[in-house]
């Protein structure tokens, strides 16, 4: 289940910042008064909808794969 996670993690950070340069020019990113930078709620929307898109496919690739075996 880690392997999952971490896949679905690092494969969504990646289409996330190839689908939001491809709409917007404007940062995703917000810097809070205290330092911390956090996505806007505009782009934490779009990364949890890819994330879910690629757990989904994920899940689906592992499923076959292990049916296959």
């Amino acid at each position: 289940m880690r392997n999952l996670t971490e896949a679905t993690s690092l494969l969504s950070e990646l289409w996330f910042d190839d689908a939001w340069t491809g709409l917007r020019e404007d940062s995703p990113y917000k810097t809070h008064t205290d330092g911390s930078v956090h996505y806007t709620a505009e782009a934490q929307e779009l990364y949890n909808h890819i994330e879910n898109q690629v757990e989904e496919i994920l899940i689906g690739y592992f499923a076959e794969e292990k049916s296959d075996a």
